[in-house]
Order: C-alpha cells, then sequence, then structure tokens
C-alpha cells in the first residue's frame, strides 16, 4: 500500500512539473494586457495566464481563448490537431534538421497575410526537409510571431520590395505530396487539380461544410493547399456536428482559409453565395412549347405533413395546396414522389410520374416556395424556374429583388398573396413578361457558376 501511494505522489510530482515547465515556456509568448482585454468578462479577477493554462481546448470553440495576439488556437487545431493546449504544443515543436542539399522554399507575405504565412510555414518546418526562407515587407512589425519559428531553422528578411502576395511562394509548385485526407473528407470533401493550368499547379482542397459531412468534427485545414471552404444549407440549419455558431467559427478561422462561400460576407475573401446554387433540371428534358397553367409541388417536412419547426413555411405550402379550387384557372399540382410514404393515400393520385421535377415545368408558371425565409439564402426551387423559363411566383428570399428582375417573376409575401397573383394572371402574361424571365434566366446561370468562376478566377490571378 504504501509503495502504491508512493507511485501516485511520483506521477502527481512529474505532472505537475511537467506543467510548471509548460506555464514557464508559455509565459515567454504570453501577453498579459492583451488577455486580461480581450477577456475580462471571463477571467473573474483569476490569473490571465493560468485561466489560459486551465482551458479545455476540446470543448466548443466559443470557449477557446488565444494567448496573445498573433495566435490563434482555433485555427491552429485545425491544422494540427492535438490532445493538448494548441501553444503549449506548438512551443514543444523540435527544431528543424533539414537537408542543406534541397532547394530552399520561400514564403513570401503581404501584411495582411500573416497569419496564413505562418501556418504554412508551421506546417514546412514540420516537414523537415527543406531550409524556409520568409520575405517580409520591409515596415512590417510582426512582434513574436515568428520568434519560435526562427529558433527551429526559419530564416527571415524583410526584401519583399514588391510586395508578392503569398500565393507567389513557390511551395506551391513544388511536389511536397501533401497529405490527402480520404478518411476524414469522402465522399463529400474532395481534391482537385486544375486543368487548365499548362503545369502543375497548387493542390485545392474543397470543404463541404454542412450537417451532412464530418466537416464539423474532423474537417482539417491543410497550410500547404489552397483551403476553399462552401456551405449552402439554410442558415437556420447551420449548427453543424460540434460547431454551435458556423458563422462565428468561420470568422474565427477565416485566415487560414483561401476562399468561403457564405450568405454573407465578412471578410475580403468570403464571396456573398445567396443560398444553394444549381436548378436540378436539364431543359432538353422539357417539352419544347409550355401550356398556360400554374404549377405547384407539395413537400413536406422529414417528420410529416403536421409538423411545424419555428422559421419554416411547410404550413404555408398545405395552404396553397388546400387553395386550388380558388385559383379559378388550369392548374398541375403535384405531390413530391420522393417524400409520398409521409403523406395520407388521399394524396397518392397526384404523386410526380418520375423523381424528376420537370413536370412541374412544363407550365408557364410555377408557384416556388422556398423551406424558409431568409436573406441571401434561394434554391433550386427558384433558379430551376429561371433556367426552365418558367415565370415564378416566389415566396422566399425577402431581397430577392437584388440579384433578378422583378419583372421576369411574381414575388409574394404570404400564401394568401399567392392565390390572389394566380388568380390575375391570364392567357397574355406570360408573353409580356418573358423578356425579362429570359434575363432572370441569364442571371440564374451566373450564379449557378459561381463558385467555379470565382475559383478559376482566383487560380488565375494568382498563379498565371
Amino acid at each position: 500500500m504504501l509503495t502504491l501511494i508512493k507511485k501516485i505522489s511520483l506521477v502527481l510530482i512529474l505532472v505537475s512539473c511537467g506543467q510548471v515547465e509548460d506555464i514557464s515556456e508559455v509565459k515567454k509568448f504570453f501577453n498579459h494586457e492583451f488577455y486580461r482585454t480581450k477577456y475580462s468578462t471571463r477571467l473573474n479577477g483569476s490569473d490571465p495566464l493560468q485561466h489560459f493554462m486551465n482551458i479545455d481546448f476540446s470543448e466548443d470553440f466559443q470557449k477557446h481563448t488565444d494567448p496573445n495576439d498573433w495566435f490563434n488556437t482555433t485555427l491552429y487545431l485545425r491544422c494540427f490537431p492535438c490532445s493538448e493546449n494548441p501553444f503549449v504544443n506548438f512551443l514543444k515543436q523540435p527544431v528543424s534538421t533539414f537537408d542543406k542539399t534541397l532547394p530552399a522554399i520561400h514564403v513570401y507575405a503581404q501584411n495582411s497575410q500573416l497569419t496564413r504565412a505562418w501556418i504554412a510555414i508551421e506546417s514546412l518546418l514540420r516537414m523537415n526537409k527543406h531550409s524556409i526562407i520568409l520575405h517580409l515587407q520591409e515596415n512590417v512589425d510582426y512582434g513574436d510571431m515568428f520568434k519560435h519559428h526562427v529558433k527551429r531553422g526559419l530564416i527571415i528578411k524583410k526584401d519583399n520590395t514588391k510586395n508578392k502576395s503569398f500565393y507567389k511562394s513557390n511551395f506551391f509548385m513544388m511536389d511536397l505530396e501533401p497529405e490527402k485526407y480520404k478518411d476524414y473528407f469522402q465522399p463529400k470533401q474532395f481534391w482537385l487539380l486544375p486543368s487548365y493550368l499548362l503545369s502543375k499547379g497548387p493542390n485545392v482542397l474543397r470543404h463541404n461544410v454542412n450537417r451532412y459531412s464530418p466537416w464539423g468534427r474532423i474537417g482539417k485545414i491543410d497550410p500547404l493547399c489552397i483551403n476553399i471552404a462552401e456551405a449552402a444549407e439554410e442558415p437556420l440549419l447551420y449548427t453543424i456536428d460540434q460547431i454551435s455558431n458556423l458563422t462565428s467559427f468561420l470568422d474565427r478561422i477565416s485566415s487560414g482559409i483561401d476562399i468561403c462561400f457564405y450568405y454573407h460576407k465578412l471578410h475580403k475573401n468570403w464571396v456573398l453565395t445567396p443560398g444553394f446554387l444549381d436548378s436540378w433540371i436539364q431543359t432538353k428534358h422539357l417539352n419544347p412549347t409550355k401550356e398556360f397553367s400554374i404549377s405547384f409541388l407539395l413537400s413536406m417536412h422529414q417528420k410529416g405533413e403536421d409538423h411545424e419547426q419555428e422559421g419554416f413555411q411547410y404550413s404555408q405550402r398545405k395552404l396553397i395546396w388546400d387553395s386550388e379550387s380558388l385559383i379559378g384557372k388550369p392548374t398541375r399540382f403535384y405531390v413530391s414522389k420522393r417524400s409520398i410514404s409521409k403523406f395520407p393515400k388521399k394524396y397518392h393520385s397526384r404523386v410526380l410520374p418520375t423523381d424528376s421535377k420537370k413536370w412541374v415545368f412544363n407550365s408557364q408558371f410555377h408557384i416556388a416556395m422556398e423551406n424558409t425565409r431568409q436573406k441571401n439564402y434561394m434554391t433550386e426551387k427558384l433558379l430551376g424556374c429561371f433556367t426552365s423559363l418558367t415565370i415564378p411566383i416566389y415566396l422566399g428570399c425577402p431581397n430577392v429583388r437584388d440579384y433578378f428582375d422583378e419583372r421576369g417573376m411574381f414575388i409574394a409575401e404570404s400564401a394568401e398573396e399567392i392565390i390572389a397573383i394566380a388568380q390575375s394572371i391570364n392567357k397574355d402574361t406570360y408573353k409580356k413578361m418573358l423578356p425579362y424571365l429570359q434575363e432572370n434566366k441569364r442571371r440564374a446561370l451566373k450564379l449557378i457558376k459561381l463558385r467555379e468562376t470565382s475559383i478559376a478566377e482566383f487560380l488565375k490571378r494568382e498563379f498565371k
């Protein structure tokens, strides 16, 4: 028994010594004033350094804190996952013993790209294969940001007189064989090598940020690749696995993301992307001549027709369905084939003939209702109308006029207004609105290509 007590005491002493050693190293780079100012509401009179050392970084990112103004603990964990305090983990990284016969890697950074360069340098140093030279502008003040990197072998030169971008760094064009994260990302995330580049280009890692991929739990940023985050779900659903607030999280790690497609724009490298940009329709499958009728597709929540969820408008769809006889015009009302099992049998005779939505776009007009009404969010429910040259009677994105000509669509504010609009339509309406509908088709096709064109423009601009 006495022996066991002695062993336990020895372990406690060793743990205590390790903690003291960690604190001693962290203290060299810890900014008390920064920490006390930024986290004043959390400290409650406790010592800033001790408070930081007691943070549980396995918990939600909103509980993370940073030891200074240049080390982002949340971003570090996404780049270099570890089970301990991320700053302690960083300070424990060994000195490089690179092969001096290999060519040097030159990293450039504009003043606004220091963090992006920092995580790339950290990744390069861990490879332990090349000497690393960082080229900065003469007037940049980086403080202690690269001090530990210099200790580990980094060379810094303030000779970036031409203000070269980080993306001119030569490692992008070197065969570094960056890790392929198949276990993390397949099939929802993938690598892409741009085929239009004459020679080999940078590896591009596209992060599919939604509830249906494991990104929230294990999505990893590779600092040696171009990292592109893409999010396209209803903002109301943007609580994904282990991330309580996606907007705040993407904002927190934005300096490690090269392009971010999102429903609003917080940073220069974010591309305003108004929703799920696809039409899910091939126009070659449509009838060449549209009939004068008003179509509607009734789909319900996955939990059934009586399910209500705050912020969603499934009940509004049911009101439209029940008001079909009030329209007084030819109608083509269908029930979704995909969710037919959730409907009572009385609806089954109205099911779509196939899984394709082409049937609703053979009408001149279609009642299109989004699941939710949120700014800068629209889906195939609207874009399918435009690409098929069907005039939408639309209830959804409240700022849809920012994207489309309202003369080529009807915009409603309620189910009752949809019925009133449908009642006002006549056989001349489609012909009068067609020129504006064609303009909206052009805009819709451009939006559908937004992600690919933005990526292509970025790569051509930065790697030409």
